[in-house]
């Protein structure tokens, strides 16, 4: 499409199109002139008919010599006729004149359409291979994309697997610092009961 400088498909076909209706003009034109050029021949043909000596009629026999010499100017006319016709060019049903310029002009419009045609189906191959391509990078991409698909559901599973123990993991974490501060709190009376304890005794030391 580049090299013909198209647009798009529709314009290559449109150029095929009025090419092709560009050859049946042409040809159509070939056809007239051949005909023009029958005609011009048939009426060659026709003048150049040999005009029928008259019968001399059994009255006049006493002048064979005035009717011979009328006879000798048709004669010279019908020899130089003949000779117009045997030069001219014959023409036949199976091979007629076509003019130089008429032939040039449909091999050109021939040529171009076929070289369109031609670039037309370079085109659509290349167009066809650009479609496989595009299919069977398409399939990779699919099966890729499927492949990538199970790997992301199965990181998907162990996260929530992993966020499940994380959520056991802080509620016994939360249970151990709750029992711990209970502990905590309890070692604390434990101590202030101690501290008094000694506090007393001491004081029951000092007083003996």
């Amino acid at each position: 499409m580049k090299i013909l400088k198209l647009p798009d498909l529709d314009a290559l076909q449109y150029e095929v199109r009025y090419l092709s209706r560009y050859i049946d003009e042409e040809y159509l034109f070939k056809m007239k002139l051949s005909t023009q050029a029958g005609r011009s021949y048939a009426q060659m043909l026709k003048k150049s008919v040999k005009v029928p000596e008259a019968v001399p009629h059994k009255n006049h026999f006493n002048r064979s010599g005035s009717e011979e010499d009328l006879q000798a100017p048709k004669k010279k006319k019908a020899d130089e006729i003949l000779a117009v016709v045997s030069k001219s060019p014959r023409i036949s049903p199976s091979k007629s004149y076509i003019p130089e310029d008429v032939l040039k002009h449909q091999c050109i419009g021939r040529r171009r359409a076929e070289e369109l045609l031609e670039q037309h189906m370079n085109f659509k191959l290349e167009m066809t291979k650009t479609l496989n391509d595009w299919n069977t990078e398409f399939v990779k991409v699919k099966y890729l994309q499927r492949g990538y698909k199970k790997k992301y559901d199965a990181k998907i599973k162990e996260m929530k697997t992993i966020e499940e123990q994380l959520a056991e993991c802080r509620t016994e974490l939360a249970n151990m610092i709750t029992s711990a501060s209970l502990h905590n709190q309890q070692m604390d009376r434990l101590h202030i009961e101690l501290v008094d304890a000694h506090t007393i005794i001491n004081q029951q030391m000092k007083d003996q």
